[in-house]
């Protein structure tokens, strides 16, 4: 009793320092313009946020868009507001690995695997950002949770299906997550023809036998989740239309590569990167969380038994969850020509391996191991994030828009390089009443085709701003030339993913 009243406060304690660390400068970075895009999306109607996905370029499903603007709707569209829901999603997702990892292994375990998840900057930053990401890890965690049940438990079959469809109902990426349990779900029924338990006690002392549904009630529940999915499969198809050739998920040097596999195992763990002002990583701060949770994870695979070494029946079911959500969107990026493959997107995977990691260190029971490994693991974590909170990781829109405003006539014309770039400069910046167009238009990169439509308009005014960022598809160098034709460059500045040039007609 004494120790389930310790691991209670030792929790709750890990809870509140989830909070704070995903509280801490929550509103300091800007909006960057799928944030916006999720505020766009959340001030329309609630019926039209089923079509968003034409109008604002959503490849997602309804569900957190849904949420977000019931909440905004209450408090507003600032920063901290449209991004609260994924800071409560974060939190929570430390509780609720704490409950999947005291299900699937033992409280010791669940406990190092909520510590890991509260200071991870991977899952801090999603926590940060009006985005789904999170939101959907959660809800994934929570699925899984369900899918599992210890053997003295009654089948969970309604928070299953509830749970489950909210997460396919959240993020397209969740169908991995789902054929991930059903991989699980038959490779279990090999074993046995129902309750499967796949936590042997006699292999691993401090797991509990774990089952999960029957053949009937597995048919009975998926059979349910399919037919209240199939909205979600027309949505997807429906969506699928729309990422066309002039789509960045579809541009050739968006197709991951074995190196991009590489960094996002290395950014689950604490290297920073952004797709802001480049794509460069950087693995510095993260190098000892990086070196500790590998090396723990490898020990998670053997338990030993009488001087025999066996695998964990639970650890080869994570690693079934982390190679599916992880490994399974790769090679459909590969085949479909289309990057699904994102660390933000197979979020999940990050999940199944901080519980692979735990478990290895619990595996650990020498004298004060439990205080040892805490320790290593805030001092591990402390060099990513000092350098999480005190770099820039989103285009500096703030400082971008003041600039500008200082100096900029009301005449003046403004383009902002990509179109979707324009809305992030037109959310911080005060003269709304100002003529911003966003370039291209039509399409996503800048060529001289749509330069040849953008001119016309533009040599009709006297002083005009062009502002470049990172998502500036296409030739930037091609704009700036042509530019110079007519115009002559009066002033440049340059902040963090953006770039400022102030033209005056010759």
């Amino acid at each position: 009793m004494q120790d389930e009243s310790s691991s209670k406060r030792i929790l709750y304690f890990i809870i509140f320092i989830a909070f704070l660390f995903r509280y801490y400068g929550i509103s300091d970075l800007a909006m960057w313009e799928d944030e916006i895009r999720t505020m766009l999306t959340s001030q329309i109607s609630l019926a039209n946020i089923l079509t968003a996905s034409k109008e604002y370029g959503e490849w997602h499903p309804p569900l957190y868009f849904l949420v977000t603007a019931l909440w905004t709707k209450l408090f507003g569209f600032s920063e901290f507001s449209l991004r609260f829901p994924s800071l409560i999603s974060g939190v929570l997702s430390v509780f609720l690995i704490f409950l999947l990892g005291r299900k699937l292994f033992d409280v010791k375990t669940g406990l190092f695997a909520a510590l890991i998840l509260t200071l991870s900057p991977f899952h801090i930053k999603y926590s940060q950002e009006a985005r789904n990401y999170e939101f959907f890890s959660c809800l994934a965690i929570l699925s899984t949770l369900y899918f599992f049940r210890k053997k003295d438990e009654s089948s969970s079959r309604a928070a299953y299906i509830i749970s489950t469809l909210a997460m396919l109902y959240s993020h397209t990426m969740s169908v991995f997550v789902l054929t991930g349990q059903y991989i699980i779900w038959f490779v279990m029924q090999k074993k046995k023809s129902s309750a499967v338990s796949f936590s042997d006690p006699q292999i691993d002392h401090q797991a509990e036998s774990i089952q999960t549904f029957t053949k009937r009630d597995f048919y009975i529940v998926q059979a349910i989740i399919l037919l209240a999915f199939f909205p979600v499969i027309f949505f997807l198809i429906k969506t699928s239309k729309h990422i066309t050739i002039d789509s960045w998920l579809s541009m050739s040097d968006q197709i991951p590569s074995i190196s991009d596999v590489f960094w996002c195992f290395f950014e689950f763990n604490g290297a920073l990167s952004s797709c802001h002002a480049s794509r460069d990583y950087d693995m510095t701060g993260g190098l000892l969380t990086i070196a500790l949770l590998y090396s723990v994870a490898l020990s998670a695979f053997f338990t030993s038994e009488k001087n025999e070494k066996v695998i964990s029946e639970s650890v080869k079911f994570c690693t079934i969850l982390f190679c599916v959500a992880f490994f399974l969107p790769y090679f459909v990026s590969l085949f479909a020509g289309t990057s699904v493959f994102l660390p933000r997107s197979v979020i999940f995977a990050s999940i199944a391996f901080y519980l692979v990691a735990a478990k290895g260190i619990s595996n650990f029971s020498f004298s004060k191991s439990t205080t040892l490994f805490a320790a290593l693991i805030l001092i591990a974590s402390a060099p990513a994030l000092y350098e999480y909170y005190t770099n820039p990781t989103k285009d500096d829109w703030k400082s971008v828009s003041k600039s500008v405003s200082a100096k900029t006539n009301p005449n003046d014309l403004i383009v902002v390089c990509s179109h979707a770039c324009k809305d992030s400069f037109k959310y911080y910046f005060p003269a709304k009443e100002q003529k911003i167009i966003g370039f291209p238009e039509r399409t996503l990169a800048i060529s001289e085709e749509s330069l040849s439509e953008l001119f016309p308009g533009i040599l009709k005014n006297n002083a005009v701003w062009v502002i470049t960022t990172y998502h500036s598809f296409g030739d930037v160098n091609l704009l700036i030339k042509k530019m110079q034709e007519y115009y002559k460059i009066t002033g440049a500045e340059e902040f963090f993913g953006v770039q400022i040039f102030r033209f005056q007609r010759k």
